[in-house]
Order: C-alpha cells, then sequence, then structure tokens
C-alpha cells in the first residue's frame, strides 16, 4: 500500500482501495425527502425477497427488533435505535448484501427521519401503536413467506412515515 519515491519520499498507493459507500451530510429537509424517496426504491423489494428467502435465524433478529419496538410503544416511546435494527434485519433476511450495504451507508440519514418522525408520532395519542401494528403486519407477511405482501406494506409504511412528517399540520 506504501511505495517509495527517490527524493520525494513514501506514499500511499491508490491502486485498489476504495472509498466505502456513504452519502454526504444531510444539510436540508430535501435531504430527507430524498431519502425517503431512495427508502422507497429499496425497501420493499428488500422485505419480498426476505419473505422469500430468510432464515429462522433471520426471522429471530426481526423479532427481536419488533419486540423492543413493542416494549417501547407500551412505555409510550419511540426507539429509533430498535425502528433502524428492525428495517436492517428485513435487509440481511434478503440474503442480499447490496440492501445490507445501502441500509448501513443510509444508517445516519434514517436515524434523522426516524427521530423527527418519532416526535411527529407523539402528536396523536395512537401513533406510536399505528406503526407497531404496520411493522408487525410486515413481520407476519415476511415470517409467512408472503413477498407481495410484504413489498406492499413497506411501501405503505414508508409512505406513511414520510407523508406524516411532510404532510401539512392541521
Amino acid at each position: 500500500l506504501i511505495y517509495p519515491r527517490r527524493g520525494a519520499g513514501s506514499f500511499v498507493r491508490e491502486q485498489g482501495l476504495r472509498e466505502p459507500l456513504g452519502f454526504g451530510q444531510m444539510e436540508n429537509l430535501s435531504d430527507l425527502q430524498h431519502c425517503y424517496d431512495f427508502r422507497l426504491t429499496i425497501e420493499p423489494e428488500a422485505a419480498a425477497m426476505a419473505a422469500q428467502r430468510r432464515s429462522p435465524e433471520a426471522l429471530g433478529k426481526i423479532k427481536t427488533a419488533l419486540n423492543l419496538l413493542r416494549d417501547a410503544t407500551n412505555r409510550q416511546a419511540h426507539r429509533a435505535d430498535a425502528d433502524f435494527m428492525f428495517h436492517l434485519s428485513i435487509a440481511q433476511a434478503s440474503v442480499n448484501p447490496y440492501f445490507v450495504t445501502a441500509m448501513q451507508a443510509l444508517e445516519e440519514h434514517i436515524a434523522v427521519g426516524m427521530r423527527l418522525h418519532g416526535l411527529s408520532l407523539r402528536r396523536t395519542s395512537d401513533g406510536l401503536s399505528h406503526v407497531l401494528v404496520e411493522h408487525t403486519a410486515i413481520f407476519e407477511a415476511i415470517s409467512t413467506s408472503d413477498g407481495d405482501t410484504a413489498r406492499t406494506l413497506m411501501r405503505n409504511h414508508l409512505m406513511g412515515s414520510r407523508d406524516r412528517l411532510f404532510a401539512p399540520k392541521q
């Protein structure tokens, strides 16, 4: 990785090195909307593939995240970490490393959206329980190998999250 140049010193070889996948820092609400748009293209397909390919261990990881979300909801709290774990576990259950890498690269951006979404859920008495129902339905579709339903439910879940954040307040 290091090569010498006589009279000039030692240098890091660029050939063969790659920058890690990542996205620039989120700077405004437009960036957050773009993140949701991108998630809407990958996460429904990851959910559909997870329904077809998931192992018992992968299903267990999704269920663990769902249980953390359920516990938080019962305490009227939102756990962005458990929410992300749920979505990442679905990507992992798809057995497609591209979905996993994309989700990991988006983690900081998704965290911003989830924190804001968590605040918006507290505006209504049933916001947190409604989202738990959405997550539970996605889990059930994956656990019964119903890829089409998992895809639709994930799409609806993400669109609902986006709309709760960006819809005009009444």
